[in-house]
């Protein structure tokens, strides 16, 4: 794994667990175009670690999951209207995956 439990600790103050990092990781690598096999370079494992800590934490303290791009709500004959993101992604892993593969993989 790109990061540990004592990581995303040390970094968000946030304590999870070995399976919720496997599940940051990977969806990190999905956001970034490759897996931790093919990262080769010490900047850019140095990067991804960062993003699947802030990635752990944001999807510990939250419902991430569970969050709806809503961009209209109408009382009266209740319309709603849902947009095309989700957000499922900590903002803080678009910029660390900016910094390790370019924002040609990057996916917001």
């Amino acid at each position: 794994m790109l990061a540990t439990d004592a990581d995303v600790l040390d970094m968000t103050v946030c304590t999870v667990n070995d399976q919720q990092i496997r599940e940051a990781q990977a969806i990190v690598e999905v956001i970034a175009g490759r897996p931790e096999s093919l990262v080769t370079n010490d900047a850019d494992e140095h990067w991804l670690r960062y993003a699947v800590c802030w990635q752990s934490a944001y999807m510990d303290n939250s419902d991430v999951f569970a969050q709806a791009n809503v961009e209209e709500v109408k009382q009266d004959n209740t319309t709603v209207k849902y947009g095309g993101k989700t957000y499922t992604l900590s903002p803080l892993v678009v910029l660390a995956v900016s910094s390790s593969v370019g924002t040609s993989h990057v996916r917001s």
